[in-house]
């Protein structure tokens, strides 16, 4: 079983008051949040995520039997993913890699 470092994590809230979609909102405010983490110049991008009060994420992928991750998470730890954005108390989660 591969181990993969642990991603930083960053908690933020998100609350729209323009009628934005929840899940919008809190995506368009994980991209702010992760493009302000100072990893010198390197650009962020967005490689999973996860809605918690619907269940779906994306990528859509298996998830790892002994490494305890779900397949979004290991698709983000397999690409590198070095900040996880939870927005709202863990209701949506963005993972984010930084490219230098």
């Amino acid at each position: 079983m591969k181990k993969y470092p642990e991603p930083r994590v960053v908690s933020i809230r998100s609350a729209p008051a323009d009628g934005t979609p929840l899940f919008l909102a809190a995506k368009l405010a994980a991209e702010a949040a992760a493009s302000a983490i100072d990893v010198g110049s390197a650009p962020a991008m967005l490689v999973s995520w996860k809605d918690n009060l619907t269940g779906e994420s994306s990528p859509h992928v298996e998830a790892c039997g002994d490494c305890g991750l779900e397949g979004w998470e290991m698709y983000a730890a397999s690409r590198g993913a070095d900040l996880r954005v939870e927005v709202n108390g863990g209701e949506y989660v963005f993972m984010f890699v930084h490219f230098a």
